[in-house]
């Protein structure tokens, strides 16, 4: 009898001592399951992290598959005669974003038509100011140039042909403060001011243009810096833009209000 008590007691023993190493191993377990949540919690809020807009910059948080929608919500072609009796354009569309995705304004060709709707000159690679537009704002496809075969006193329309396309790049826009317009020596309309970098970051290459509205509000000129602006973290940088060949209808009286873009562009 004595033996099979010792027997049980034995048996007992061995089942305790399983009992125990088992429940280690799922203690063991459930710390390992564990670790990949926490670490995938990490890099997620690391990730956040790097999204985040610094100060100064105006991409919006939008639906990077969201569709590419905007339309041409003015255009204008003007001929007219500068000093040396050349016929001159002046031509310019303006576009609106109408959508929620980031804009990239790439080119435009612009078909200047009679109005018999006959082409009688066609320019390319026109330049946009601004050349990234976010939701709801406007940009400007906009040319001064020589145009032969034309009838200064000719009515003619702008038929714009344009390339716009969705961009991941981030538009930094920098305030621009103590503005004025004014006529330089030449005769020049010139815009002038100054330009703030409140972030902390550098940049190499600013582009500044001035938009001129008439009292419609409607978009008169556009007047592009000449000069390569760089601007470092925290500092405040002198700017000036002076027309190139602006039609002589376009005085200090004839322009109600206008605009400055300074921006620069980097990847995302």
């Amino acid at each position: 009898m004595k033996r099979i008590w010792n027997m049980t007691a034995w048996i007992l023993l061995v089942i305790l001592i399983i009992g125990l190493f088992a429940g280690c191993s799922k203690e063991d377990s459930d710390a390992e399951s564990n670790e990949p949540e926490t670490t995938t919690a990490v890099q997620t809020t690391a990730a956040e992290e790097t999204t985040k807009i610094e100060p100064g910059q105006t991409r919006p948080i939008v639906d990077p598959d969201a569709p590419l929608e905007y339309e041409i919500s003015y255009t204008n072609v003007y001929l007219y005669e500068v000093s040396s009796g050349a016929v001159w354009m002046q031509a310019i569309a303006e576009i609106t974003n109408t959508g929620e995705a980031v804009l990239s304004l790439d080119t435009a060709t612009f078909h200047v038509k009679n109005d018999a709707g006959d082409t009688i000159a066609s320019k390319g690679n026109i330049h946009a100011y601004p050349t990234m537009l976010n939701a709801g704002e406007k940009g400007y496809f906009y040319i001064e140039t020589p145009i032969e075969g034309a009838d200064v006193n000719s009515k003619m329309t702008l038929d714009p042909q344009v390339e716009i396309s969705k961009t991941s790049l981030i538009r930094h826009t920098f305030e621009a403060v103590d503005t004025k317009l004014s006529t330089n020596a030449l005769g020049d309309l010139t815009v002038t001011g100054k330009i703030e970098n409140t972030t902390d970051k550098s940049f190499n290459t600013v582009y500044i243009a001035a938009v001129l509205y008439d009292k419609d509000n409607l978009p008169i000129g556009v007047i592009p810096s000449s000069l390569s602006y760089s601007l470092l973290a925290g500092e405040t940088a002198e700017l000036e833009c002076s027309a190139f060949a602006l039609p002589d209808t376009i005085d200090k009286e004839s322009v109600a209000s206008f605009t400055i873009w300074a921006y620069a562009v980097t990847a995302a």
